[in-house]
């Protein structure tokens, strides 16, 4: 071989070898009825969609996305700015150079797809449901039409089960064709488990009440039979986090001891996987700052000191860490369940009293200040409901957040709070630490073992739960109304 042909060899090995081993995404779509605008490319992750790459459409319609980086395996989205955000969805796995072509009037039903099988798969998955769902919609219409003739409905019953049928073996077939491709993994997580047939006992009372029991439990744990929590692919989808909200806000009991447990088996679920790990502690820290179901403080606190104080949660920094440390700092000593912190404190005229020694069955804990504006219009409500209440037993522990002695007095003068009135004088107590007091007016309510069995309630929450402990009926309530107008 002469030196010439050598070199072309050479050449020619080296450039099929930077192709071969090359990283990197070149997507080329071509869109008909579209020209001259702005594309984007964006990707769903857990319920939201994020851009990630932009592109010129020129005016036959032809944009390229393309970076020098793999994209994560996923739903993607071309998004149009230009028609309202409309956009059509497409798959990333192992192909990551291949070309679509469609056309506004129906971005699915027209797609072309070249050098993608799974996006080839995916779109022909989709025109097949559409089909599917199309004809289902026309026999229930048909089964309204002849739901009084029992022969013909049983027909129309039968062709929709056969139909049901033909979509569950088109999807496993797809499943267990490719087991591992992004299409396979989309279909399995969509599917529910398969409840098997119950043993109910002869003798059983109530068989229909014990079955939904089982397929209640059956269903919880085997919930997440079809998820894979080492695979992050998933989170690029809307189908995990829509699965996991279900799970943790509807399908467990709405409790910081369930959602702490059942929530910690699902993060040890993805440890093996650094984007899934963290993606399920972001989720369950996160889940105390939106619910609005109290005591879920304590979901923070858990997943705070387990995690991201152990160092487990390997993207927090410095500052995130510190911020976590604070509010674990000043949730820990009042969450809900645990016995209230003592604090002794100072009455009106200078006698110490400590909250652990107030006889009550229960106690209402009141931080609050003269000069605050919702102060000023609870504390004469939460007066008239002392009242209301006291003969059965209940206190209230009000304490002057501040240290204008004069200004104090005067405020009890004015609204003769006949309740137990104390204050700080020195700061001694550290009561804002030890119950979290940023701000006025707050509200605990404590039982008789002086436990916090409510916190940080509004007041209209205040009349209800006393009611509710106290085991009162309206028919009570209006008679003890009656006395004290007649009093």
């Amino acid at each position: 071989m002469n030196k010439k042909l050598l070199l072309l060899f050479i050449l020619s090995f080296l450039i099929v070898s930077v192709n071969l081993f090359a990283d990197g995404y070149k997507i080329k779509v071509k869109i008909n009825g579209v020209s001259d605008t702005i594309a984007y490319l964006g990707n769903h992750y857990g319920d939201k969609k994020y851009a990630i790459d932009t592109t010129v459409i020129d005016k036959n319609g032809v944009g390229v996305f393309q970076g020098n980086k793999n994209l994560e395996g996923g739903i993607y989205l071309v998004l149009l700015p230009s028609r309202g955000m409309t956009y059509f969805e497409l798959l990333v796995d192992n192909d990551q150079d291949f070309y679509l072509e469609t056309d506004t009037i129906n971005f699915v039903e027209h797609m072309k797809v070249s050098g993608s099988v799974e996006n080839k798969l995916f779109y022909e998955f989709q025109n097949k449901m559409v089909k599917l769902q199309e004809k289902g919609m026309e026999l229930q219409k048909l089964l309204q039409k002849v739901k009084d003739n029992k022969d013909s409905t049983k027909i129309v019953k039968d062709q929709l089960q056969k139909l049901t049928e033909e979509k569950d073996e088109y999807w496993n077939k797809l499943i267990t064709d490719k087991p591992k491709a992004m299409l396979a993994v989309m279909l399995k997580a969509m599917q529910d488990p398969v409840m098997p047939e119950f043993d109910i006992p002869k003798n059983c009372t109530n068989p229909d009440s014990l079955k939904r029991a089982k397929t209640y439990f059956y269903n919880k744990d085997h919930y997440f039979d079809n998820i894979d929590f080492t695979d992050s692919r998933i989170l690029r989808t809307p189908i995990f986090h829509n699965k996991l909200d279900t799970y943790m806000k509807k399908m467990i009991l709405q409790h910081p001891d369930t959602i702490i447990k059942e929530g910690d088996r699902l993060v040890k679920f993805s440890e093996p996987d650094t984007n899934m790990f963290r993606y399920m502690l972001v989720y369950m820290l996160g889940y105390y700052e939106k619910t609005k179901i109290m005591g879920m403080d304590k979901v923070f606190v858990f997943f705070g000191e387990n995690y991201y104080l152990t160092d487990k949660a390997y993207w927090a920094d410095s500052s995130l860490k510190a911020k976590i440390a604070e509010r674990v700092i000043a949730l820990k000593p009042n969450l809900m369940g645990q016995k209230a912190p003592n604090i002794k404190l100072e009455t009106i005229d200078g006698k110490p009293i400590s909250l652990w020694d107030v006889k009550a069955d229960y106690t209402i804990l009141y931080f609050y200040e003269p000069s605050c504006g919702h102060c000023k219009k609870v504390t004469p409500k939460l007066l008239e409901t002392y009242h209301k209440y006291k003969k059965h037993n209940v206190e209230v522990f009000a304490i002057f957040t501040q240290h204008d002695r004069k200004e104090w007095q005067g405020y009890i003068d004015k609204h003769k709070l006949d309740w137990i009135n104390v204050y700080d004088k020195y700061n001694y107590s550290n009561f804002r630490t030890k119950y979290d007091i940023y701000s006025t007016p707050v509200m605990y309510m404590l039982n008789d073992k002086k436990e916090i069995i409510a916190k940080r309630l509004d007041f209209e929450q205040i009349d209800e739960m006393l009611k509710r402990l106290l085991g009162l009926t309206d028919e009570e309530e209006n008679k003890d109304d009656g006395e004290k107008k007649t009093e």
